[in-house]
């Protein structure tokens, strides 16, 4: 008989920096409630691929960033769902790129759902409702930075916050410039690491999980701060936006030159505004 992936047992444990990342179509069990789906989209855009996480509650669930078209990714969580008669109550997406954003219609065709939860407009601390217990929530903030549209859920009884793309384990994310800014990407940095502490976990929309998210949080908006002197050092020094990202990527490949000159372009930006 031939065993479909959605049938595999599923791993358990955290997906950590240096370690094997879950393989495409096989959940990987976090902690009881929170699945990760690994899509099968990578690039040096997207990493090893995008991070579609499925929360379940008494029957309930939520997926977050359902990951680019890809139909068998989007079957593998629809699948998954099924099998434990889980509702799908809400599909949110972080922010609006495609690879987060695009499976939403054919996962919301292949559940029976009403589409995405728009939380993409709400107040900080706007409580989303969630499980059997009356009392249960997440909390969306609005984190923007990579995009405009960033937003950030946090499940207070998990301890866990999904970030999307407002903060990466291996490295800073780019900005989406002119729509993300480096002012907003510090900002939402700054907000996350006073909500969090150690003792919390961050996922991601691509790569490993956080752990010790405010420590995290703090190196890398220290590392923000050495990039803007840096460039600033480069347009002081006369160099154009090309010549800058020469001298700070090198050849690197297309892909990454492409996301390099876009956060060039925004730390250009950040510094001319502040002087």
């Amino acid at each position: 008989m031939v065993v479909s992936e959605t049938q595999i047992e599923p791993a358990t444990g955290l997906w950590l920096e240096g370690s094997t990342p879950p393989r495409p179509g096989v959940p990987l069990t976090l902690r009881p409630g929170i699945q990760l789906f690994l899509a099968n989209n990578p690039s040096s855009w997207t990493f090893e691929g995008t991070n579609t996480w499925v929360l379940t509650d008494q029957g309930q669930a939520i997926v977050v960033d359902p990951g680019p078209v890809d139909e068998p990714h989007q079957q593998a969580v629809a699948d998954w769902l099924a099998a434990r008669e889980a509702h799908l109550e809400h599909l949110v997406i972080s922010h609006g790129h495609w690879d987060h954003s695009g499976g939403a219609k054919p996962l919301a065709a292949l559940t029976g759902s009403s589409g995405v939860t728009d939380l993409r407009g709400s107040a900080d601390g706007t409580p989303l409702p969630f499980g059997g217990d009356s009392g249960e929530h997440l909390l969306v903030y609005r984190t923007p930075g990579h995009t405009s549209d960033g937003i950030t859920l946090l499940w207070p009884r998990h301890k866990v916050a999904f970030v999307g793309d407002t903060a990466l384990a291996r490295v800073n994310p780019y900005i989406h410039h002119p729509d993300g800014t480096v002012t907003d990407i510090l900002e939402s940095m700054d907000k996350l690491a006073g909500l969090l502490d150690d003792s919390w976990l961050m996922l991601s929309g691509h790569g490993p999980v956080i752990t010790s998210p405010r420590s995290h949080l703090v190196r890398r908006m220290t590392s923000r701060q050495r990039r803007i002197a840096e460039v600033r050092a480069h347009h002081e020094d006369g160099l154009v936006e090309e010549q800058i990202v020469n001298a700070m990527y090198g050849d690197r490949g297309e892909q990454t030159r492409r996301a390099a000159a876009a956060t060039v372009q925004a730390l250009l930006a950040h510094i001319t505004e502040r002087n």
